[in-house]
């Protein structure tokens, strides 16, 4: 392993840290609703523009982890986030794509992610269905190109040696 191998765990474990204390610190008022999931896109982030090995494992612990410290069902956000992660890793051409391709990509990847934490919600407690569900995927979608940005800024790119490489 690399010294930027290590530089980039480190980053990771960093930021999913930073993402379950502002999952924990969202707000009570109406501000609440657009809160966005935290956790996801640290693991979206990983996913597609790091592209290491293990990110479907470590998103089904994160997810995991994430049900436990937001006391929900235990798995649901682990399907999600892992479902999540397999789709924007199966999708190699992303980077080819005009803008709004992209746009309309990462729309779909977070309403896809809400329609089956809905469903999966749904079928495993008694989820009274309301429409401020849908607030948060639009926080998630107004807030993601800020956070790919800032992630972009702040993380190095990796070793063409690395050993987490694909």
């Amino acid at each position: 392993m690399t010294t930027n191998d290590f530089f980039n765990i480190f980053l990771f474990f960093l930021f999913s840290l930073l993402a379950m204390i502002l999952q924990l610190w969202a707000p009570s008022n109406w501000l609440g609703y657009f809160w966005p999931s935290w956790l996801l896109m640290v693991v979206l982030y990983w996913s597609k523009f790091r592209n290491c090995k293990g990110v479907l494992e470590l998103s089904f612990v994160l997810g995991v982890i994430n049900d436990a410290l937001m006391q929900q069902t235990i798995g649901v956000s682990a399907v999600v986030y892992t479902l999540a992660a397999a789709a924007v890793l199966l999708n190699k051409r992303y980077i080819n794509w005009a803008w709004w391709n992209r746009i309309a990509f990462w729309c779909l990847i977070f309403f896809g992610v809400k329609c089956v934490e809905i469903a999966m919600l749904a079928v495993t407690d008694d989820l009274s269905y309301r429409w401020t569900l849908w607030l948060n995927c639009l926080g998630n979608i107004l807030l993601w190109p800020f956070i790919q940005k800032g992630l972009k800024q702040i993380v190095r790119p990796k070793a063409k040696s690395s050993i987490f490489s694909r």
